[in-house]
Formats: C-alpha cells, sequence, structure tokens
C-alpha cells in the first residue's frame, strides 16, 4: 500500500501506517518526528497507551497491550501467593491433625511436656537428656543392666527408700529383713540369704517397670526363689 501524496508529519499518514503495519492498534494521535511516542489505542483490549512510533511503524510491534501485561503480572502475582497460602495451610492442617493423634509425655528432668519422637524418648531435648544422665551418675545407679531408658520410670528408687516404706519386712514371706546379713572378704561385699534387695512385682522380662509402683522389699532368697514368675499372693512362705 503506497501513501505517497501524504507528508512524513502528515496525521493521516501516521494512521494508515499504523493500520497497514498493526492492524490490531489504530493511532489516536501526538506524532511529532520518527523517534518520538505517539498514542494508540488497542483494538482488542480498548486500553490507550503510548508506544514508539519507530516501533509500531517500522517494526510493526505492540499488538500487545502493557496495561493488560501489568494487569496480567499482577493477577499471576495474586494466585502464586494464594498457591503459597494454601500451602502453608495444608501444611497446618496436616500438623494438626498428626499432634491430635500423638499422645504428649513428661520431661523426666524438667517437666514439660513434649512429643516423643520414638517409643523410649523420655527427655524433651538433647540437653535435658544429658542433665538427667549426670543426675542418674550423682544419684549411684544401682549398676543393674537390666535397667534401660524404656523400662525405668522412677530413677531415684534405693534400697533405703524401699526399706523405710515396707517397713524393712519381705513382701513375700512377711519376714523382716536382715541388714547385717553379710560378709565382707576383702573389699568385696557378698549379701546373705535375709539381706534385702529390691523386687519387681512385674519382672522386667516380662514387661515390669522400674517404678515405685512395681517395686517390694524382699529378702535375696526370696527374690532368687521367685525368679522372674508373677507372684499374685503375697506374703508366700518360700524360705
Amino acid at each position: 500500500m503506497e501513501h505517497n501524496n501524504f507528508e512524513l508529519n502528515d496525521e493521516e499518514y501516521v494512521s494508515a501506517m499504523v493500520s497497514e503495519r498493526s492492524p490490531a492498534l489504530e493511532y489516536v494521535g501526538g506524532y511529532c518526528g520518527r523517534t518520538k511516542q505517539i498514542t494508540i489505542k488497542n483494538l482488542i483490549c480498548g486500553h490507550v497507551y503510548k508506544a514508539s512510533y519507530h516501533g509500531v511503524v517500522h517494526k510493526g510491534g505492540y499488538t500487545y497491550c502493557p496495561i493488560c501485561q501489568k494487569e496480567s503480572a499482577r493477577i499471576r502475582k495474586i494466585e502464586k501467593e494464594r498457591q503459597a497460602w494454601d500451602r502453608q495451610a495444608k501444611k497446618i492442617r496436616k500438623r494438626a491433625k498428626r499432634m491430635q493423634q500423638l499422645t504428649f509425655v513428661s520431661c523426666e528432668h524438667c517437666g514439660a511436656l513434649f512429643i516423643p519422637k520414638t517409643k523410649i524418648s523420655t527427655c524433651c531435648s538433647i540437653r535435658c537428656s544429658s542433665n538427667e544422665s549426670k543426675k542418674r551418675s550423682r544419684r549411684g545407679r544401682s549398676g543393674d543392666s537390666r535397667l534401660h531408658g524404656y523400662n525405668v520410670r522412677d530413677w531415684n528408687i534405693s534400697l533405703k527408700d524401699l526399706s523405710i516404706r515396707d517397713n524393712d519386712v519381705c513382701w513375700l514371706c512377711g519376714k523382716p529383713v536382715d541388714w547385717h546379713d553379710y560378709t565382707m572378704q576383702g573389699d568385696t561385699f557378698i549379701a546373705g540369704n535375709f539381706y534385702p534387695s529390691i523386687d519387681h512385682v512385674v519382672p522386667l522380662a516380662r514387661g515390669g517397670l522400674h517404678k515405685w509402683d512395681n517395686v517390694r522389699l524382699a529378702h535375696r532368697i526370696c527374690n532368687s526363689i521367685k525368679k522372674d514368675d508373677i507372684v499374685p499372693d503375697a506374703p508366700l512362705s518360700l524360705v
């Protein structure tokens, strides 16, 4: 299409060139030189905006609308944020559901409630676990190899305290214990048959726990005869 009858600064010429090169655009006005911007209208969305004369006429571009692009970018940003919030809300709901299914236990050291990561977790943190281990060492543990973190609930159980609670009476035979029934061979302590010992009502070998409710005072010989049996009725004449 030829427009030789128009001057370069003619509004009609510029309008015709815009329509020819970019059919989706319509020239509105503002032409004052090839390097300047002109005002055009996008026939697809109806928005009016400024664009480069060189870009519209000579390159045939700018068929897109920058206003629509900004609006689309804003909508995409909002949608992206909404999706991020949805993912976060889903995580929160999933965690809340998991929290309802879990059981809180009390930390052995500080007493705070926490959710154990494993079945044998007894402390809420590594720091509490370390402090509790140091405390147990200072207390002087019994040295029983059967005692572990998962079957011990009361680490403060001692033979002296248990003897005071049970009035120095064997719960299996009903007879008093003898604290003097022992001998020393050098530095070795050898307990006699009637020396007191800690007996578990439900033995540790059968899933019993080392706690105050499950321990009783017993003669060493009575405890040995009982072994890992569960004795429902006491006292018994085991000696």
